[in-house]
């Protein structure tokens, strides 16, 4: 049996609500970023450096995404 002291038990209180702060974060990062992919994609032009960069953000954050326990 171990023993989980009042202090650590309150770090583990205060942790627990970031690991889905963490997700609703993300998962509106992602939302935000493929709305403006659509955006550039249907009033843009396919070369515009805001599209190549959202790409590039999307695809670090699924990356970051999946690698998250």
């Amino acid at each position: 049996m171990s023993v989980i002291t009042a202090h650590d038990r309150a770090l583990l209180d205060d942790q627990a609500p970031y690991a889905r702060t963490g997700r609703r974060d993300t998962a509106r990062a992602r939302w935000r970023l493929r709305a403006i992919q659509a955006d550039i994609a249907e009033f843009g032009s396919p070369e515009d450096p805001d599209l190549a960069q959202a790409r590039e953000e999307l695809d670090l954050l699924e990356t970051a995404a999946a690698a998250r326990p």
